[in-house]
Formats: C-alpha cells, sequence, structure tokens
C-alpha cells in the first residue's frame, strides 16, 4: 500500500467494476422489474416532490412502528407511551 498507492487504488476499483458488472449482467426478470418499478417511483416522488408525496406520513409512521418493534432486539426497554 505505501509502496504503490495509485496501483492499488486502480486495482480495487477495477476489481469493484468487474464484480458490480458481474452483478448486474446475472440479473433476473424479476429483479428488473422491481429495479425498474423503484426507479419509476424515485422519479416520481422526485417530480412530485418529496415534502408533498401522499405516502411520506404513511411512511414516517411504519418506520416509526417498525423502531417500537425492534426496541428488544437493540437491547432497549420498550416505551410506555406511544406517538399515536
Amino acid at each position: 500500500m505505501q509502496q504503490d498507492p495509485r496501483g492499488l487504488q486502480a486495482q480495487l476499483l477495477t476489481k469493484l467494476v468487474f464484480t458490480y458488472a458481474r452483478e448486474k449482467e446475472n440479473q433476473t426478470v424479476w429483479k428488473s422489474a422491481k429495479a425498474c418499478i423503484h426507479a419509476v417511483q424515485k422519479t416520481a416522488a422526485e417530480w412530485y416532490g418529496f415534502d408533498r408525496w401522499p405516502l411520506s406520513d404513511y411512511l414516517v409512521r411504519r418506520h416509526e412502528r417498525w423502531r417500537q418493534r425492534v426496541r428488544s432486539l437493540r437491547g432497549l426497554p420498550e416505551l410506555s407511551i406511544q406517538n399515536e
């Protein structure tokens, strides 16, 4: 690493690119369709605006409920007051 840092950087980036390309090359129809749907949703949210997106409140509540459920997995006590 100290002898040839640029060579190491180039080697790591080359390995990363080939690994990523190999992963994308072995796509199934399901993975491609799922990626397409995700891209459409992201584009629609960017176009419409993340703040105005109708699902934003729902997603926030869903994430908060998920965090409450996994508190025990993180070693935290359960909260006695629920935010609804």
